[in-house]
């Protein structure tokens, strides 16, 4: 039997030994991670598993040799790793040692992290927004969202996609659906007075608008097969209990979905930002793009 290509869509195995371990052995750190309800846990292709806080990467688990393998980045845990390789950028996890309080001193530098990541006040626009980062974002809605079952969905085999990434993939009521997510400040939401990479010619259209239509043909193109990949990563999610929403898919929507964090502070808008909020829904609705402007729920 031939094996699957690393990062295809055929990679996943519900019978990889990193899941089949861990409903076995069901270790004290993995339920750590599982009973905190501010960590979310995604299944990865090629059969292994990251454990989320607020858009940061807590760890990334495999199973090699015979034992359960966890690395994190190195900002995340070297303070409390003696002698760790200041040249590394990610560190083995000691797991024997994984406890509440080294799951708890990972998160706040994490949230450190992200802090620093958050929209900075670059103009006066900036002032009157929430400062918070797309990825941060992105956490809030899938520890609100049981639904959401996967995040950073990354497919590089596709030359038409060229290395196609969506930030969040939805099931409800049986049907899958990938979700793009913008912040209304992101420039790629509207088109730029200035030249595009320094050149005369002008976009005719926003960045956005490829990227939904890139999106759309990945599906088109590999309908069934991402059905069965989600299939097979239900049943994984299904086996170590991570099922809390919908989980009988039936099926695949053929368009993403754009979803617009408006992070304005103000119910009343200044009179440029509902332009800005005017000129980007005017532009979206010429197009085929379902799409969704909303503000963020804490």
């Amino acid at each position: 039997m031939i094996k699957p290509a690393k990062g295809s869509l055929q990679s996943l195995d519900p019978s990889a030994k990193l899941f089949v371990e861990l409903k076995k052995q069901n270790p004290a750190w993995w339920s750590l991670l599982c009973n905190d309800k501010e960590v979310y846990i995604h299944i990865r292709k090629d059969n292994y598993i990251n454990a989320y806080y607020y858009g940061g990467s807590i760890i990334k688990l495999e199973y090699k040799r015979g034992e359960f393998v966890g690395e994190t980045h190195h900002k995340y845990y070297e303070e409390i790793l003696p002698n760790s390789n200041p040249q590394k950028t990610y560190l083995r996890i000691d797991l024997y040692r994984f406890d509440k309080a080294t799951l708890e001193h990972i998160k706040k530098k994490i949230s450190e992290e992200y802090s620093e990541r958050k929209v900075k006040k670059e103009n006066s626009e900036m002032e009157d927004q929430e400062e918070y980062s797309e990825k941060y974002i992105q956490g809030v809605m899938i520890i609100n969202n049981p639904n959401i079952i996967d995040s950073e969905f990354q497919f590089n085999l596709d030359t038409e996609a060229d290395k196609l990434r969506i930030d969040l993939t939805e099931l409800s009521n049986g049907t899958l659906t990938f979700n793009e997510l913008k912040l209304i400040t992101d420039s790629r939401l509207s088109i730029s007075d200035k030249s595009s990479n320094n050149t005369k010619i002008k976009k005719t259209e926003p960045d956005i608008i490829g990227q939904m239509k890139k999106y759309n043909n990945f599906i088109a193109n590999n309908h069934s097969e991402i059905k069965e990949y989600y299939k097979k990563l239900l049943e994984i999610r299904e086996s170590l209990g991570l099922n809390i929403g919908d989980s009988k898919l039936v099926n695949v929507s053929d368009k993403a979905k754009l979803t617009i964090i408006n992070t304005y502070k103000h119910e009343i808008l200044s009179e440029g930002k509902d332009c800005r909020i005017k000129k980007i829904e005017e532009v979206l609705m010429k197009v085929p793009i379902e799409y969704e402007i909303r503000k963020l729920k804490s």
